[in-house]
């Protein structure tokens, strides 16, 4: 598993997400952000084993998107 901002230092999820699944194709992602602009725009949110979390979240919310 997976769990990573959108936005990140030195670029974005979208750039590290298919890298990660070219090596692990089952692996499941959990995005998360607090940012409301054209981020996801590059996000496959669509793919199985995907979840995105608006911040601020509930720690209930991040353990029921790990199961």
């Amino acid at each position: 598993m997976l769990v990573t901002d959108v936005l990140l230092p030195d670029g974005t999820a979208s750039e590290i997400v298919p890298e990660a699944r070219s090596r692990r194709s089952e692996l499941k992602v959990i995005y998360m952000s607090g940012f409301t602009g054209d981020a996801y725009e590059n996000l496959d949110l669509e793919a199985p084993g995907t979840v995105f979390l608006n911040k601020p979240f509930h720690p209930n919310r991040l353990s029921s998107a790990l199961i």
